[in-house]
């Protein structure tokens, strides 16, 4: 038996709210040790630039991380929000309360001892570790409650979708290479020179090593081999990873939609529209819905989604 309610409102709110409370009690139980007033701002040469009182800085960083998490609540929490919403905004909202959570520790472990706040320092190599712990835990909270079970009933795809004639006992495979658009490449490179220009010219080095993340991420988003067979949807990136798979046994149909990455998820790459489907956003134009017997489904644009679609509904036709 599922509960979407306990798990949405426990993930989406409870654990954030976790980590800030945690936060905000070791920060209390360091005050004696804190100067006054803090420095609560730095330049991008690690050198302090604005200072408030350690009750305005519990403010500002508690108002940041409950107004968050009322927005994460609102949008994702509800019961009546697609289960791929609901994990999402869980994974979301934990992972950005863990950050400033991380970040507003790393803001006051620095100054612990100080006299005077200007003395301090912030070494902006802990930023990495603080990201990548979030990322981790956000992943891994909007892991919970999904299931890769099949809740729904198994028919054949509906007589009006897309076919393509198969031979008895025949074996067919549906492959394609697919790239991003011209904008959706242009950005994440844009990004990455902006960062190496205030990386060098500031002396910032981090910068570096942030525009290096994002090459990667370009390259992990912006290539890609969508796959039909007998085994279902299968698409992954041109590094191996991210990748994902849609068991045939989950498949209710297959169809061709017309998808606008902007308008449809806010943007290209690994996305999820406001239906709650999970896809690939890559261009404008045609793209495969695959639907699943749960009720979800999975956008992937890419070139010939007609035969994709044709195909996967005849391979179910076999089985059902």
């Amino acid at each position: 038996m599922s509960h979407p309610r306990i798990t949405s409102w426990s993930l989406v709110v409870g654990l954030p709210l976790v980590c800030w409370a945690v936060a905000v009690l070791i920060g209390l139980g360091w005050r004696d040790d804190l100067p006054d007033p803090l420095a609560v701002h730095f330049g991008l040469t690690g050198t302090p630039d604005g200072y408030a009182s350690l009750g305005g800085q519990l403010l500002v960083f508690s108002l940041l991380v409950v107004g968050l998490v009322a927005l994460f609540a609102v949008l994702g929490a509800p019961s009546s929000r697609p289960p791929a919403i609901r994990r999402a905004a869980a994974g979301l909202s934990t992972g950005i309360a863990v950050f400033l959570s991380a970040l507003h520790l790393i803001l006051l472990a620095e100054q612990r001892g100080l006299a005077d706040a200007s003395q301090a320092t912030l070494n902006p190599w802990w930023l990495l570790p603080a990201a990548a712990a979030a990322v981790l835990i956000g992943y891994l909270v909007s892991l919970i409650g999904r299931t890769t079970t099949v809740t729904g009933s198994a028919q054949a795809p509906p007589p009006e979708a897309l076919r393509i004639a198969l031979a008895p006992g025949s074996r067919a495979v549906w492959s394609r290479s697919q790239s991003m658009s011209t904008v959706g490449n242009t950005i994440p490179l844009a990004l990455a020179a902006v960062f190496v220009v205030i990386g060098v010219v500031g002396r910032f080095w981090p910068l570096l090593i942030v525009a290096v993340i994002v090459l990667v991420l370009f390259a992990a988003m912006g290539f890609w081999t969508v796959t039909v067979d007998d085994q279902g949807l299968r698409y992954r990136s041109v590094l191996g990873w991210p990748r994902r798979h849609v068991p045939l046994e989950r498949i209710a149909a297959a169809e061709v939609i017309t998808a606008r990455p902007l308008k449809d998820s806010g943007g290209w790459g690994l996305r999820m529209n406001r239906e709650g489907h999970f896809g690939l956003y890559l261009r404008s134009g045609p793209a495969l819905l695959v639907r699943t017997v749960d009720g979800g489904g999975t956008v992937v644009t890419v070139d010939d989604a007609e035969t994709a679609a044709g195909l996967l509904n005849s391979l179910l036709d076999r089985v059902r």
